[in-house]
């Protein structure tokens, strides 16, 4: 868990983590606003790393959950996300 203000690198320990621990492995990132998902996610990708947001506006996409379980290295969350029913179903039950 890292607690940081703002401007002090926090997002480089997530795509750190996904570029050490390679493809096939997935760092998840609980973020409390969407705007803030979209942006680190798009910010991610621009450096290499396969990177997803899933919240409630994107959940309904067969092709994102496809690529969670095929290419992506980051996920940014909402915290309802984590807890949801769907996200349980799809990523924590899915073999």
């Amino acid at each position: 868990m890292c607690v940081a203000a703002t401007g002090l690198g926090k997002s480089l320990l997530f795509e750190g983590k996904a570029k050490l621990v390679g493809k096939g492995q997935i760092v998840f990132v609980i973020c409390p606003s969407k705007s803030l998902e979209r942006d680190q996610m798009l910010h991610a990708q621009e450096k290499g790393p396969e990177a997803l947001a899933i919240d409630e506006d994107t959940e309904k996409s067969p092709k994102l959950w496809e690529q969670l379980r095929t290419t992506a290295q980051i996920v940014y969350l909402s915290p309802e996300m984590v807890l949801s029913d769907a996200f349980r179903n799809k990523v924590w039950k899915d073999t």
